[in-house]
């Protein structure tokens, strides 16, 4: 298993991940980030309007 750190940036503020994840692949860390930049910009939408 490999161990990745995913950073992020909001509002100019950087993140950084200093316990990072252990995937089995790239290919998995990179669907799993991709998940969560989804769901994180999909809770910052406002509530009701879509």
């Amino acid at each position: 298993m490999s161990h990745f750190f995913f950073d992020a940036l909001e509002d100019g503020e950087d993140t950084p991940d200093n316990g990072g994840l252990e995937f089995g692949s790239l290919d998995t860390a990179e669907y799993e980030a991709a998940r969560c930049a989804a769901e994180s910009e999909r809770d910052q939408l406002p509530k009701g309007q879509i």
